[in-house]
């Protein structure tokens, strides 16, 4: 396990919450950083990602950083997706680097890849496969990643993270689309979340994370190279509850 303090951006977010209640059930010691007030109890900071002050306050003395916090889907490029999917990820890496964090956990998008030939499993290796505003913001915090871990040699692993349920009602909307094929459970996404902060000897890496799947278009080996082992299968691992209900992101309604 890390020592010291985690920091976990977009901790009132459905994975964020999630997350952030999973570490802390583990006896990890976690600040929670949103531009919205704690869903859960414990240290938290409201704070906006294109605020570089408070991002720098907020990862003071943390030893490393789960950056969750962006917009979660569809909004307008210019004014949504930039300031809070580049520059607030571009805010982190800064901060992270300026404070000697050790380690910076980044949530990618599995839509990274939706671009790619998917007639062979992709694995974070085949690059990026863009088809819309919001992945390529997604594919570019890939890029900045890159460019710290190659020029400050921080430790860096991009997370490609499949389709996390938010609600019952993606669940039925997935067994429709065959969303199934990379569905992660709010579980396994903990676990994987565990692996990468415990993982020794990372500098730069790049996976797509799901769970157990009997058929996938991703490549759902490579992140055991660091230790993540999903137990869940579709649709297993995930629970709901109405205090707690996250909607939709907007590009899934009326589906």
């Amino acid at each position: 396990m890390i020592a010291g303090k985690v920091l976990v951006t977009g901790a009132s977010g459905a994975v964020g919450y999630v997350t952030t209640v999973g570490l802390r059930a583990r006896g990890y010691v976690v600040r929670g950083f949103d531009r919205a007030p704690a869903r859960a109890p414990g240290e938290h900071v409201v704070g906006d990602l294109q605020d570089m002050d408070a991002v720098r306050a907020a990862v003071e003395g943390v030893e490393a950083v789960l950056h969750l916090g962006a917009t979660p889907d569809v909004a307008d490029f210019v004014t949504d997706l930039v300031p809070n999917n580049i520059v607030g990820t571009y805010n982190v890496f800064e901060a992270a680097r300026d404070a000697g964090v050790k380690r910076v956990v980044y949530a990618s998008s599995a839509r990274v890849g939706f671009g790619l030939d998917r007639s062979k499993p992709v694995s974070g290796k085949d690059g990026y496969g863009p088809t819309e505003g919001y992945s390529i913001s997604k594919a570019t915090g890939e890029l900045i990643g890159k460019m710290y871990a190659h020029r400050y040699k921080m430790s860096v692993i991009c997370a490609r993270i499949g389709w996390f349920m938010r609600n019952p009602q993606e669940v039925e909307r997935a067994t429709r689309w065959h969303g199934s094929d990379i569905y992660l459970s709010h579980d396994d996404t903990v676990r994987f979340f565990v692996a990468a902060l415990e993982a020794q000897d990372v500098g730069y890496e790049v996976f797509f994370v799901v769970s157990r799947q009997d058929k996938t278009w991703v490549d759902a080996q490579e992140p055991r190279r660091i230790g993540y082992e999903p137990q869940d299968r579709w649709p297993d691992g995930s629970r709901f509850s109405d205090d707690l209900y996250f909607p939709s992101p907007p590009w899934r309604k009326g589906h």
